[in-house]
């Protein structure tokens, strides 16, 4: 998986400030990439598949969003959807599963980083519209997550950058705005984040906070 996703990010073209181009090309993996992703998705499904590998397999479709763009709308629908059943996976009751729980940390920590992938490599595109349906889905499950016992630093660190991304994202939209700005949870999230001791939290909990002023 690590192979295919420097496949992604080294095949594609980009300008000197190694920005990715639109271009009318399509990506040298795009004629792979329905294989991939029925494979991604398959193994995602499967309850005999290691479980180890479902964070990290997830974590393909981050490259494959942000390298293939446009060419990565013919899956978007079904990436999100398998994402959003994932996202369901409950942790362990009482703590008596650590291996577990950890892989369900895990779990939604990639969960975050792809939708958020997704929303930023649309934006570049100009075709954030065709994934707005999927903003308030895992927001609501990013913030749940935030307010469960064993938080790990790095699913805390996604939620807040989640946030300002979407801010970002959809800055016309006043509406989804404007509901960010009020939703109690949104801004107790940014004020923990913005006072928190890891600096790369607080980091990003201040600029979700500038972003949504």
């Amino acid at each position: 998986i690590p192979i295919i996703e420097d496949l992604y990010r080294g095949l594609a073209v980009k300008d000197e400030n190694d920005k990715v181009v639109v271009s009318n090309e399509p990506h040298p993996l795009q004629k792979y990439s329905d294989e991939i992703v029925r494979s991604i998705l398959k193994l995602l499904e499967s309850n005999d598949a290691v479980q180890t590998l479902k964070p990290l397999a997830i974590s393909l479709f981050v490259e494959m969003s942000m390298f293939l763009l446009k060419d990565f709308s013919r899956y978007h629908e079904s990436v999100l959807v398998v994402l959003d059943q994932a996202a369901k996976t409950q942790l362990s009751e009482d703590e008596e599963d650590p291996d577990h729980d950890e892989f369900v940390w895990e779990i939604r920590s990639s969960i975050i980083e792809v939708s958020t992938a997704i929303f930023i490599a649309y934006r570049d595109v100009a075709m954030q519209e065709m994934v707005l349906y999927w903003v308030q889905p895992i927001i609501s499950h990013a913030l749940k997550w935030t307010s469960e016992e064993g938080l790990t630093d790095e699913v805390l660190k996604n939620a807040v950058a989640l946030i300002g991304d979407v801010v970002v994202t959809y800055r016309s939209n006043a509406g989804l705005i404007q509901q960010l700005r009020s939703h109690k949870a949104v801004r107790d999230l940014i004020e923990f984040c913005s006072r928190n001791e890891n600096q790369d939290i607080r980091e990003y909990g201040e600029w979700t906070a500038k972003a949504l002023q």
